[in-house]
């Protein structure tokens, strides 16, 4: 099954709509939009301008897709022990289901938006993950790094999760109604270990010896800082 999962439209209707158009010459089974900067507040608002958009995912995504696809491919019986230890350890009340025969019925599945009869039905909200470092490591190695690029940054990137939510009360911050007021963490063992650099997965580090690396650091340093001590300032002058 081909999936197709968009987040971080942040309200952008245009860029939805923008990204829809190369998803539809893509041929892919489902398009799923998840991120709570609209969907949450507003899902059936965004659902409806939009019938391609099968699903949405409100609050924390990642056992919400992952319980669905394992459904729609008749997995949800067959996981993994420590996706099954994950599910249970953070909904006591979760159990996977069967479909009948006909029309699927969601409305069991926490965090889920769907359509029903050309309806749009919002379920109840998933508990939130308690413990980050019950997730499993990302797999960096199934992703074109290569093609990761952001403006003002020499080769491929990528983010590391480190927390999820925030302890200020922001009125106009969206964090509170996708991860909650309280804040999560995970440890730093488990942070670092799931960093494509440390991991040795990632291209820009594979394959480059370190005094390539150095050369390249020492191109791109200034003249007016090369050389200096760092936290201080280079003690030459500027020309006057």
């Amino acid at each position: 099954m081909r999936v197709a999962a968009l987040y971080d439209i942040h309200g952008n209707l245009p860029a939805l709509e923008a990204v829809l158009e190369d998803v539809y010459t893509s041929a892919v089974d489902l398009i799923i939009v998840g991120g709570d900067a609209v969907l949450g507040p507003m899902p059936r608002e965004t659902l409806r301008p939009y019938p391609s958009l099968d699903f949405g995912l409100r609050g924390e995504p990642d056992l919400t897709l992952r319980d669905l696809v394992d459904h729609l491919e008749g997995n949800q019986f067959s996981r993994p022990e420590n996706i099954e230890i994950l599910f249970k350890k953070h909904d006591a009340a979760y159990e996977a289901r069967k479909f009948g025969v006909g029309e699927k019925d969601y409305s069991f599945m926490k965090g889920l938006v769907w359509r029903q009869r050309g309806e749009v039905v919002v379920n109840p909200d998933r508990p939130f993950i308690a413990d980050l470092d019950d997730l499993p490591m990302p797999r960096y190695d199934l992703l074109p790094l290569t093609k990761y690029r952001m403006p003002l940054l020499k080769g491929p990137f990528c983010f590391i999760v480190t927390s999820r939510g925030c302890p200020a009360g922001c009125t106009y911050c969206i964090k509170h109604v996708s991860y909650g007021p309280t804040m999560r963490l995970r440890s730093s063992s488990r942070s670092r270990t799931s960093s494509p650099i440390w991991t040795g997965a990632s291209p820009a580090r594979r394959g480059t010896s370190r005094s390539a690396r150095k050369r390249t650091r020492s191109r791109s340093c200034p003249a007016s800082t090369k050389g200096a001590r760092p936290g201080r300032r280079s003690a030459r002058r500027a020309p006057r």
